[in-house]
């Protein structure tokens, strides 16, 4: 993934995905060309994408977070 700095897009991210400055084309192309040309970089944003993709965006996930802020008497 590649994103922006804006707002809250980094945070979304995380460590699964490549950052670059808002209203940067270059830093964009950059980000774009480097996730195309480095097979190890890839693999390893898709299995950490993957992974905080189940651990705080999954219906579970979810769930748990709810049952944590109103838990069961």
């Amino acid at each position: 993934m590649i994103g922006s700095s804006s707002g809250a897009i980094p945070e979304t991210i995380g460590n699964a995905g490549l950052i670059f400055p808002e209203g940067s084309d270059i830093a964009l192309a950059e980000a774009i060309l480097r996730i195309g040309s480095d097979v190890h970089l890839r693999d390893e944003l898709i299995a950490k994408g993957v992974n905080r993709l189940r651990d705080l965006y999954s219906c579970e996930s979810y769930a748990d977070s709810l049952s944590k802020l109103f838990p069961l008497k």
